[in-house]
């Protein structure tokens, strides 16, 4: 996001979230300047009901959507996303999800008003 939207932003680090302008983003991870690790996530448990476990880290994913999000001011386009996270996918899951999950899911985590396309 631009430096001035920051300026005007009201960061719950409790719940990972910062709003401004009626803007709501969640999920936000504080990075230090100059390091590309974040330098503090709650740990967040889950009690599974049972069933066979999650094949694949959703909540990773979805950090990687904020992350682009964030550091692309919002501008970046809905398909540039998907094109970009379908990369990240292939590199950072094993086996990766088929291109219509992915593309589900961005469209789960990401409003359409949000992008730019």
């Amino acid at each position: 996001m631009a430096a001035e939207w920051w300026q005007t932003v009201d960061l719950d680090l409790a719940s990972n979230t910062a709003q401004s302008n009626g803007l709501l983003l969640t999920g936000v991870l504080i990075f230090p300047a100059d390091e590309a690790a974040p330098i503090a996530v709650p740990a967040m448990t889950r009690r599974r009901k049972g069933g066979r476990p999650p094949r694949d880290d959703w909540d990773l994913f979805a950090a990687e959507v904020v992350r682009v999000m964030a550091l692309d001011a919002g501008s970046i386009g809905r398909t540039e996303l998907r094109r970009h996270m379908k990369l990240w996918a292939g590199k950072n899951m094993d086996p990766q999800p088929n291109d219509r999950t992915i593309e589900r899911k961005v469209d789960a985590l990401v409003a359409a008003s949000l992008t730019a396309d």
